[in-house]
């Protein structure tokens, strides 16, 4: 079976999106692409304009459009190794028809941009608009190897036909720029594998051995997204350590029929190395709050959508830790492949539709399943 580029999300959501905003051009990215050079359109508006109807006009190395109401989207693709990548455009307004009013940035303050991965929704980028200056607009991203198409869809046109003032988003560039590990945070001053707005503080202790989490080495524990709890990673393998831990929304994810209805503490992703490729690694996941009876151990990745694990985890009887096995490579690894490196996004699941399907199933045959799951047809 081929295998097929994995996405795996981690991006700071700001007012319910996936954002970040910055009055000045991105410059001196790994991968830049001029706006003409794009992969995919849905539309090539006709050109000299009429100034009216849905498109886009590629000229002079940039792309731009009069129209947004016609949701006329743009690709550009790339690829791209395993890490921690800013994706996202540098746009200006193109003012062509503007009456000589020049800019104004109370009139039309912003451009509201739709950006989709591999035909995955990830969120929503937002670019101060200003008729003079390019300014720039990206999500921050963990990518696996693989080849990655990003479309760019503006939603927010505006037009004042009595002053002829219009918005015209001009894209004058994309950019990947790949900024560390897979894993790694834009965001992680004293480089210790949690995003800095995600740091506990020096009083927890989840797995309740009578020392700070913060003071050991085996464990990292993170504030959720989703609900005011902590989560923490702790491994229990020689040879393993668990090198960062992030906690994600799971709203960054497709809407699939088997996709849990809540995910109480969200989904977190986290990084293992093993010592040895192909080597296994015992975990424990703590939470500050007991997790729902009823609930299961959920993973994801692009591949194969929401993934039922429970059967290789156990719940403590308190509901306030989960124990599991991963391997590299094969069983709970989102890479799939044996470089020592471990990937897991996941999280607890509570379904309460009764006519809404279980996830898919993990594996079966318990031993059998982790002899298998390497193999490119398995898991």
């Amino acid at each position: 079976m081929k295998r097929l580029p994995i996405l795996i999300l981690a991006l700071t959501i700001i007012s319910g999106g996936y954002l970040h905003i910055n009055a000045a051009p991105y410059l001196s990215a790994d991968i830049v692409r001029d706006g003409d050079q794009y992969s995919d359109i849905s539309m090539l508006a006709e050109f000299p304009l009429k100034f009216e109807g849905p498109g886009w006009i590629i000229d002079s190395g940039v792309a731009w459009s009069y129209w947004s109401w016609n949701e006329d989207w743009i690709e550009y693709t790339a690829e791209l190794n395993i890490g921690n990548w800013n994706i996202g455009l540098n746009a200006i307004n193109h003012t062509t028809y503007d009456m000589g009013l020049g800019n104004d940035p109370e009139w039309y303050e912003q451009f509201e941009i739709k950006i989709e991965i591999e035909n995955t929704l990830t969120g929503q980028i937002i670019v101060p608009a200003s008729d003079t200056e390019e300014n720039n607009g990206f999500v921050n991203i963990d990518l696996l190897d693989g080849v990655y198409t990003v479309r760019f869809t503006w939603l927010n046109d505006k037009y004042e036909p009595s002053t002829y003032r219009d918005a015209n988003i001009q894209i004058n560039s994309v950019f990947f720029d790949r900024l560390g590990d897979y894993g790694s945070s834009p965001n992680d001053s004293n480089s210790n594998g949690i995003p800095d707005e995600q740091e506990v503080d020096g009083t927890i202790d989840l797995d309740g051995d009578g020392v700070n989490d913060v003071q050991q080495d085996d464990i990292k524990c993170v504030n959720t997204v989703i609900g005011d709890t902590q989560v923490g990673i702790k491994t229990s393998t020689i040879g393993a350590s668990i090198v960062s831990l992030k906690s994600i929304n799971p709203n960054i994810y497709p809407v699939t029929e088997d996709k849990p209805d809540d995910m109480p503490f969200g989904l977190f992703t986290f990084t293992i190395n093993v010592d040895t490729p192909g080597g296994e690694a015992r975990a424990t996941a703590y939470f500050s709050e007991a997790v729902p009876e009823g609930a299961k151990w959920i993973k994801y990745n692009q591949l194969n959508g929401w993934i039922d694990y429970s059967e290789y985890a156990t719940f403590s009887a308190d509901r306030k830790s989960v124990t599991f096995t991963v391997r590299d490579g094969g069983l709970g690894d989102a890479d799939f492949v044996e470089n020592k490196v471990i990937v897991d996004p996941a999280g607890a699941g509570v379904y309460v539709s009764t006519d809404q399907p279980d996830p898919k199933s993990g594996g079966g045959g318990g031993g059998c399943f982790i002899a298998t799951v390497g193999n490119e047809d398995a898991f």
